[in-house]
């Protein structure tokens, strides 16, 4: 290490890894919080803490952080055009109707919900993108529910933006979910999303104005808002300009960019 080295500051990603940002009066020391804080020990030489959503700031201010020194500063994503997956690949209809899922397959997520929304949308076919200890579990379901023939498992994939940009809608069926980065990816390559309830996703998405709410567990409502949005051009349309704007003003690479640097900004080595 190049002990001459001054760096103005001085940020960390991982909670443990924050255990070594040094004591140092003459930078800014931060941390990023994607999820919520269970401890405050790592975080003793940080003079803030970034966090994702409001609530997980919050939730660290009720663990004895001082709420001052907390940024709310949110993640961007990939704007650039994806070419679509071909639906023949994946033995779907090209007029079908097509619902996205994406994640870990655990009971957080709630993909059994779902499931149980796809089996009241008639037709509508659903692609999950994940793997998890709860895939055996999700594949019975979908089976007893008499929806296999309309369910493709797809597995695990670093790169989802081929399947968004091949689907019609995209949900996010979690019962907890700190921020939802898949709701900024969909935004992207401009498809409608319909969530629960969850913390991160009912902070991004305003209802029926670039999204669709449904409460957590709610299969039936899940149910209703696909098919909704099956049946309605004009408030897909709406919902995808709306998210569009809204992604561009907050998300964009250079308005998350430049929160860091104002934040980044507020103090110089001496």
């Amino acid at each position: 290490m190049n002990r001459a080295f001054r760096p103005h500051a001085m940020m960390s990603w991982m909670p443990q890894a924050t255990r070594w940002i040094p004591n140092d009066p003459t930078i800014l020391t931060a941390a990023r919080l994607g999820d919520y804080p269970e401890r405050l020990d790592y975080f003793a030489n940080c003079d803030v803490l970034v966090c994702n959503t409001p609530d997980i700031a919050r939730a660290a201010g009720d663990i004895g952080w001082d709420r001052s020194k907390t940024r709310v500063i949110s993640n961007f994503t990939d704007t650039r055009p994806v070419t679509p997956i071909s639906r023949e690949s994946l033995d779907t209809p090209d007029d079908a109707h097509v619902v996205l899922g994406l994640g870990r397959f655990v009971d957080r997520k709630g993909f059994d919900t779902l499931l149980k929304g796809v089996a009241r949308s008639e037709g509508s076919y659903l692609w999950l993108i994940g793997e998890g200890e709860e895939e055996d579990n999700l594949r019975r379901l979908a089976a007893d529910l008499g929806i296999t023939d309309r369910v493709r498992f797809i597995g695990w994939t670093m790169d989802p933006g081929p399947y968004l940009s091949a689907c019609d809608v995209m949900v996010i069926p979690s019962r907890h979910e700190p921020l939802g980065n898949v709701v900024l990816e969909a935004w992207a390559v401009e498809k409608p999303i319909i969530s629960t309830a969850s913390e991160g996703p009912s902070w991004l998405i305003d209802d029926n104005v670039n999204g669709l709410i449904v409460p957590i567990d709610d299969h039936e409502g899940v149910g209703k808002a696909i098919d909704r949005l099956r049946s309605d051009a004009g408030l897909v349309s709406r919902l995808v300009e709306n998210a569009t704007e809204k992604l561009q003003k907050g998300y964009s690479r250079d308005a998350i960019c430049d929160a860091y640097i104002d934040l980044f900004s507020g103090k110089r080595a001496g």
